[in-house]
């Protein structure tokens, strides 16, 4: 008599798991839009702010080629930085460029600070977006990276959905100087948020990995090499 012995059903999986959200990536995501929403409480009312603030129809047409010019120019530095720290210290680093450029507006509102201040404000968005990818490619080695790349291009457009209106609530409520001031305050602390919780995610992230590195046979020769050393620090 042969017994048949059916193997258990595969456990069921989570949505992070058909998502392929691993902990970089939900910490990448949730970056992506708490930094987006406050960004975009504001941004969209910039060209009415510069009138605001004095500036002529010529120097808002100039600040938005001057927006396009940085938002393609920076893709390539973007990338080198994250080539030369690794992605997730490029973006904590651009995020802190961001960050002060957020608290320039916020502190010093004129037409010569909104131009100078944009070579900050986009660090996060342009110089950044090498360093996202890589992030994605590098979580997602297992498979799934098409997923992760668009569960981070969805991601990324539900503040400009959502936060555009509640600007002009703020602009209608308090008038264009103190909404956009509101705007900019919400922006440095969201800010501020992002860079914690991701340095949190990626220090826990770090501490995972290197305790079943530990645990594994064999570690702690592939470890001590100074290439796996100098490419382990690269990926951090």
């Amino acid at each position: 008599m042969i017994v048949v012995i059916n193997p258990p059903p595969p456990p069921a999986r989570t949505w992070t798991e058909r998502l392929h959200l691993k902990p970089g990536v939900r910490a990448l995501a949730a970056a992506l839009f708490v930094y987006g929403f406050g960004e975009e409480l504001w941004f969209r009312y910039l060209p009415a702010y510069l009138r605001v603030l004095g500036a002529s129809p010529f120097l808002v047409g100039l600040f938005g080629t001057a927006k396009d010019l940085l938002d393609a120019g920076y893709a390539y530095p973007g990338g080198l930085v994250a080539d030369r720290l690794g992605s997730r210290r490029a973006l904590l680093c651009f995020g802190l460029l961001t960050t002060a450029g957020f608290a320039l507006y916020l502190g010093h509102p004129s037409v010569p600070v909104l131009f100078g201040g944009l070579l900050l404000v986009m660090a996060w968005q342009s110089l950044g977006l090498p360093a996202t990818f890589s992030l994605i490619h590098e979580e997602l080695a297992g498979g799934g990276r098409l997923v992760g790349f668009t569960v981070q291009s969805v991601v990324k457009r539900l503040p400009i959905i959502l936060a555009p209106p509640l600007g002009g609530w703020l602009i209608g409520r308090y008038g264009m100087g103190g909404g956009m001031r509101i705007g900019f305050a919400v922006s440095v602390g969201t800010s501020l948020l992002m860079l914690i919780g991701l340095r949190r995610s990626f220090q826990l992230e770090r501490s995972a990995g290197s305790a079943v590195a530990a645990g594994s046979p064999g570690s702690a020769g592939a470890a001590g090499t100074p290439l796996a050393a100098r490419e382990k620090g690269r990926s951090r």
